[in-house]
């Protein structure tokens, strides 16, 4: 049994589901995923743009179920929420570099998918020019 408990579980991938999850991950789970990709970020994402966007799709989810009524009724959801909060500030302190705001479909993005760490590996850091014009550190 998870020290969330069974019923937030349950309900946190039920809103996993809501949100077109076939086979939405336990809450443990996304959290470290992304508690990963961050560590990643800070040594410096070595892969592309395209998997970096993919790998914060997994923030997205976790905000998905924090915005749930029903995951939000549960004892253990302020435990979870301060766990996401304290990943959050990781992120906050290198994803430093705001994308220039392109478009309608910017206003409906969250604040994790409009910056970027300041430093990347070189694939990453080439590919942020290519896509944005941003000129980020390689490492």
């Amino acid at each position: 049994m998870s020290i969330l408990g069974e019923s937030f579980v349950s309900d946190y991938m039920e809103a996993g589901r809501r949100w077109g999850q076939l086979n939405p991950s336990h809450p443990s789970v996304d959290l470290r995923r992304w508690s990963n990709f961050v560590s990643a970020c800070i040594e410096g994402y070595h892969d592309n743009l395209a998997e970096y966007n993919a790998d914060l799709w997994t923030r997205t989810l976790i905000q998905a179920a924090l915005d749930d009524a029903a995951v939000r009724s549960h004892p253990s959801f302020v435990a979870f929420e301060d766990r996401v909060k304290e990943i959050d500030r990781r992120f906050k302190k290198i994803a430093t570099v705001e994308i220039p705001a392109r478009g309608v479909r910017m206003a409906s993005l969250s604040w994790w998918d409009l910056v970027l760490p300041a430093s990347a590996g070189e694939e990453m850091a080439r590919d942020v020019q290519c896509v944005y014009g941003i000129i980020i550190s390689v490492v």
